[in-house]
């Protein structure tokens, strides 16, 4: 199966399973269709934990492209860079330079990342933190001094430098599904009868939670989890994981017209200042956690984190009045969706995902929202490892000619039509500006 060209959002730390933006599946490459066969998500057991915590891993990711108003504005950029192709506007084949410019600015994360010794840090010997900034640059190679990025230092316990990483939508996106993940292997935890069997897989569980949270190369991902950790003093990983993801789903739910309320958190000095005023004028999904976080902790104390709490301490309205704010923005980002042969099929996503919104609830926090995505069975396509997409002899004028018609179309056919979309648009980017 290929993967898009198009800088991936979505982080892809394992080689067992990832989530395709482009296409919108998820890829389980780890396991063979038999081997999922059967299972029931409503129905977790000791030996189906670890396959449902896979999924659900991947399927967050899902969720969060599909829900948040973050992965709508993705979404409709993606289908209006595929549209404008499709229709041969060339007038409008700015908007496929514009997904490039959106995507490469939410996986910027890998160039500004700075690896400086492997040193894995555990309970005992946990790692320090300090916050700094930079700049990024412009099309042209300069740096930009209108937009800063905030960075995280990572130190051993001794000082020893570890890591330099942003704050970046990518740790949102991963402690979201970490979370998932883990509360479903803690779910089948819980119906282990054995207490001395108990005690060594709730042993396993921290240490395998804690390999991923204190592994160096992974601190792309756990950025944030560490800095809640960190600034609240908290020791409680499971607790830590609860108020990350759900600041982190808020942020990407974070409308763009609050942004002129955000309380932005007092510095003594000058070039910070700036930095915070840039922060919010580029709606910089990273600092604004961190605004949120600081916020908080600086008005109710650490360990403190209510949702209408983490509102009030950064001068947001109340949690009823911004979901409100949110929908009528999913709503008007709906509407920004261009015509074409693939305008009903990214409505048709998007309308889902305002209904999973409503359900999942502005922080992510509805704790009948799994109970509600089961029942109503709403997943994406699923490839597992021995999945063969029949996708010799398709053309892709007859597929577009059916979308324009408004059928529908397979699973097969979706995943060649994008993918050939995914071509033009790369082929199409490569030539810009020569």
């Amino acid at each position: 199966m290929n993967k898009s060209k198009l800088s991936n959002i979505f982080p892809n730390t394992t080689v067992a399973a990832y989530y395709d933006q482009i296409h919108q599946l998820i890829n389980i490459s780890k396991y063979d269709f038999k081997e999922y066969k059967g299972i029931k998500l409503a129905n977790i057991t000791e030996d189906s934990a670890e396959k449902i915590s896979l999924f659900e891993h991947e399927l967050t990711h899902w969720i969060d492209h599909s829900s948040t108003l973050w992965g709508q504005k993705n979404l409709v950029l993606l289908f209006n860079a595929i549209n404008s192709y499709a229709n041969q506007e060339i007038d409008e084949f700015w908007r496929i330079k514009l997904l490039d410019n959106r995507f490469r600015q939410d996986s910027f994360y890998h160039y500004f990342s700075e690896k400086y010794n492997h040193i894995v840090g555990n309970e005992i010997d946990r790692w320090r933190y300090s916050i700094s900034s930079g700049v990024r640059f412009t099309s042209e190679g300069k740096p930009n001094h209108e937009k800063p990025i905030l960075f995280v230092r990572f130190l051993s316990k001794d000082d020893v430098p570890i890591s330099r990483v942003p704050i970046s939508v990518a740790s949102i996106l991963e402690t979201n599904a970490i979370k998932a993940e883990y509360d479903i292997k803690w779910r089948a935890f819980f119906l282990e009868k054995d207490p001395a069997a108990k005690i060594i897989r709730e042993k396993s569980l921290f240490k395998e939670i804690m390999g991923l949270i204190y592994h160096p190369d992974l601190t792309l991902y756990s950025v944030i989890a560490h800095l809640t950790a960190n600034m609240n003093n908290e020791n409680d990983i499971i607790k830590t994981l609860f108020t990350t993801s759900a600041i982190g789903t808020f942020v990407l739910n974070f409308p763009s017209e609050l942004y002129n309320n955000l309380k932005i958190p007092e510095i003594d000095d000058e070039l910070w200042e700036k930095r915070y005023k840039c922060f919010v004028e580029d709606k910089d999904i990273g600092a604004t956690y961190y605004f949120l976080l600081k916020n908080l902790i600086d008005e109710n104390g650490q360990n403190s984190f209510a949702e209408e709490l983490l509102l009030s301490a950064s001068s947001l309205p109340k949690k009823e009045e911004v979901t409100e704010i949110v929908l009528t923005e999913m709503e008007n980002n709906r509407k920004e969706l261009v015509d074409g042969p693939f305008k009903k099929m990214a409505n048709d996503i998007i309308e889902q995902g305002i209904e999973m919104f409503k359900n999942r609830g502005l922080f992510g926090t509805n704790p009948d929202f799994r109970e509600y995505v089961i029942k109503s069975k709403i997943y994406p396509p699923v490839i597992f490892g021995d999945t063969i997409l029949k996708t010799d002899g398709l053309d892709e004028n007859e597929i577009v000619t059916k979308l324009k018609n408004g059928e529908e179309i397979s699973v097969h056919e979706k995943y060649f039509i994008m993918d050939y979309y995914d071509k033009k648009i790369n082929e199409f980017n490569e030539v810009c500006g020569v």
